[in-house]
């Protein structure tokens, strides 16, 4: 991606999609973690994870 245009999407939308700037490799361990952070998809929906409370009520719920 060009970076001009990668600042350009920052200024209009306020975020930009950078693809494989960080390389999957170096992403492995920190997905392989997650669930130690949050619930899954499973035990958000179905409520079967006290975590699942942390998430919901604000948008600013469960940031670290």
């Amino acid at each position: 991606m060009d970076l001009e245009e990668a600042a350009q999407a920052w200024r209009e939308d306020g975020f930009v999609i950078l693809p494989g700037f960080i390389p999957p490799d170096e992403l492995k361990s920190a997905a392989g973690e997650l669930d130690l952070l949050f619930p899954s998809a499973e035990g958000f929906h179905d409520a079967t994870d006290a975590r699942r409370e942390r998430f919901i009520g604000d948008q600013f719920a469960g940031v670290d």
